[in-house]
């Protein structure tokens, strides 16, 4: 059985739903110089 200590869990969440990803539906597309400048790398 698998046991989680409130005291030490966290929960992440990350919404990655269509609107995001797909330029062509995406309703608050971030700029591509933006995007760039912003990389989490």
């Amino acid at each position: 059985m698998l046991g989680l200590d409130a005291a030490t869990t966290v929960v992440v969440a990350i919404e990655m739903h269509r609107g995001h990803l797909d330029s062509s539906v995406a309703t608050l597309l971030l700029a591509t110089d933006t995007a760039r400048s912003a990389s989490w790398t």
